[in-house]
C-alpha cells in the first residue's frame, strides 16, 4: 500500500500532545537527536500524538524556514499560529472540510478543546502576523493513502497536508 507523508507547519511555541503531555513543539524537537544527513529532521523513537485515528506514532519532527505568512486563528477558548497554507478542520453546513488558514473567515466553526470538552467554536478573530523569519515545525506521520492526519495544536484541530508519495 502506498503511504503519504503528512506534515503540519506551526510556530515553535505551539503546544502539541506528545506521549499524552502537552508540550511546545520546539522544545520536543530540540530534545531529539539529529537524524542522518538532514539537519532539520529528528527521529522521535516511539513518541505518539493524538490524532483522528487515536494515538499515532510520530515518525519525525522537522524544522524548516518558510518565509510564508503566519496566521493567528482564535476562538473564545484558544488560538493557534499556523502557516498560511496550513489546513484547519472547519465545520461547514453538515460537512467537515479542510481549509487553508488564509481562506478562513471570522465565524467559521472549528473544533477546539475547553476544559475536558470538545467544542465546535466560531472563529472570533484571524490575524495575519506577516512572514515568519524563524523556523517552523512539522510533525510527520505515515498514514494509509487518502487518510488525513488530524491533531490538536494549541487546542485547535488542524490537518496534515500530503506531500509526494514516499514509496
Amino acid at each position: 500500500m502506498e503511504e503519504k507523508l503528512c506534515q503540519n507547519a506551526v510556530t515553535g511555541d505551539m503546544m502539541v500532545m506528545v506521549n499524552y503531555k502537552l508540550r511546545k513543539i520546539k522544545e520536543v524537537y530540540d530534545e531529539l537527536p539529529i537524524s542522518g544527513a538532514e539537519d532539520g529532521i529528528r527521529t522521535t523513537f516511539g513518541a505518539t500524538t493524538l490524532s483522528n485515528h487515536g494515538p499515532e506514532h510520530i515518525d519525525w519532527f522537522i524544522s524548516h524556514n518558510s518565509g510564508k505568512n503566519v496566521y493567528r486563528i482564535s476562538t473564545e477558548h484558544c488560538s493557534v499560529d499556523v502557516l498560511e497554507s496550513q489546513q484547519v478542520v472547519v465545520f461547514l453546513d453538515c460537512d467537515i472540510v479542510f481549509m487553508p488558514a488564509n481562506e478562513l473567515r471570522v465565524g467559521d466553526k472549528v473544533m477546539d478543546v475547553y476544559g475536558d470538552h470538545y467544542h465546535q467554536s466560531p472563529i472570533t478573530s484571524i490575524e495575519c502576523l506577516g512572514p515568519i523569519d524563524e523556523p517552523v515545525y512539522s510533525l510527520s506521520i505515515y498514514t494509509p493513502e487518502k487518510l488525513k492526519n488530524i491533531y490538536f495544536a494549541n487546542k485547535i484541530l488542524i490537518c496534515g497536508t500530503e506531500s509526494d508519495s514516499m514509496d
